[in-house]
């Protein structure tokens, strides 16, 4: 038998709400699952997904698949960086340093892709320039201040 882990969606008409379980691949979207693992609210404003990581953890090494979107929500979560790290057999600390780095970048990626956005909506010619510059004087004055 074959185990995926994939979204069963639940909610009613035009308000989703999906559930990730572990569930057998033959059997349908909304089918009778083997485990329930976490849920997602793609409408919801605070907190949109949460799960068992250990139960996760434990589906994967038994050889469960996830579907692509459930692949991508993990790793938005950082949970793909997380589990590589404990298959090459890191200690706690090692992960939550390494994790820790790992989430600094991407909440460093996420606010220069707005800050891109929003350059790119006040209609600046050069953005390319001018996000240089930002990054330049934001570097001299984290150098200022310490």
């Amino acid at each position: 038998m074959s185990v995926k882990l994939r979204f069963k969606r639940l909610g009613r008409k035009k308000r989703p709400f999906y559930r990730l379980v572990a569930i057998d691949s033959r059997s349908r979207r909304d089918g009778r699952e083997i485990e329930k693992l976490g849920w997602f609210n793609p409408s919801s404003v605070d907190e949109t997904f949460k799960f068992n990581e250990n139960r996760v953890v434990h589906w994967l090494d038994q050889g469960a698949i996830p579907s692509l979107t459930v692949k991508n929500i993990l790793g938005k979560v950082g949970f793909n960086h997380k589990y590589h790290l404990l298959r090459l057999g890191k200690s706690e600390e090692e992960i939550s340093k390494e994790m820790d780095a790992f989430l600094g970048r991407a909440k460093d990626r996420a606010d220069s892709k707005i800050e891109k956005k929003k350059l790119k909506k006040d209609g600046f010619p050069d953005l390319k320039t001018l996000v240089k510059y930002r990054k330049a004087f934001k570097l001299l004055s984290d150098l200022i201040n310490i």
